[in-house]
């Protein structure tokens, strides 16, 4: 550095009016400061080489643009410069990555004790619990009632003592019986969605089969 040129290095344009006095100032100096072709791998279309006519040092020019408020350094401190930056920028994106993973993995977690919390073991008295009209208990336990209880061959007598009386509607087909999980009306006076247990019977009144049905509208 000499007189000539500049005497100090800038690191960042603090703001638009700065880095247009340093503009003003460049253009001042013009007479010693000119600007040179590099085809160095850091230049790019927003970075300028300059040399010194008079101490033959090189200058780097990157031009603040949004976030990046840019540099005026020495050859040597920008490729440092850069170079530092890079490795910060590195930093940043890895931790980016490990705070995503960390969110994904919290994400999944809620989800698998979510879906472990909704199944719950199948108990009589529940079974049969509701509040305005609305089953608590049925949906949840319908997974464990299906695994471990309504096997086939079990006599109707037995399922009625486990689940009580069936809901069967005027149009249900013959030998089945029906019981509701789940009813929602969302916003309307009308139902949305319906999920209901249906067990089929064999002609002598043991179960057959069963199937959830679902509907949706």
């Amino acid at each position: 550095m000499c007189e000539k040129c500049f005497d100090k290095e800038i690191f960042r344009f603090e703001s638009e009016s700065d880095f247009s006095a340093f503009e003003k100032k460049l253009e001042e100096k013009s007479k010693f400061i000119e600007l040179i072709n590099s085809k160095h791998k850091y230049l790019n279309d927003c970075h300028y080489a300059y040399t010194c006519k008079n101490c033959k040092i090189n200058w780097w020019l990157s031009i603040p643009e949004n976030a990046w408020r840019g540099y005026f350094l020495t050859e040597n401190k920008a490729k440092v410069h850069i170079e530092n930056f890079k490795k910060s920028d590195a930093k940043k994106k890895n931790g980016c990555l490990v705070l995503l993973g960390i969110l994904l993995l919290i994400l999944i977690i809620s989800l698998f004790n979510s879906c472990i919390s909704k199944s719950q073991k199948f108990e009589k008295i529940k079974w049969n619990k509701s509040e305005d009209g609305f089953y608590l208990y049925r949906e949840n336990m319908v997974e464990d009632l299906t695994k471990n209880y309504l096997k086939k061959g079990i006599k109707y007598e037995k399922i009625i003592s486990l689940l009580g009386k069936p809901q069967n509607l005027n149009d249900e087909k013959q030998n089945t019986i029906s019981y509701e999980l789940m009813t929602d009306y969302g916003l309307d006076i009308d139902p949305v969605e319906v999920k209901t247990l249906k067990i089929k019977l064999t002609k002598d009144s043991t179960l057959l089969n069963y199937r959830i049905e679902h509907w949706q509208k």
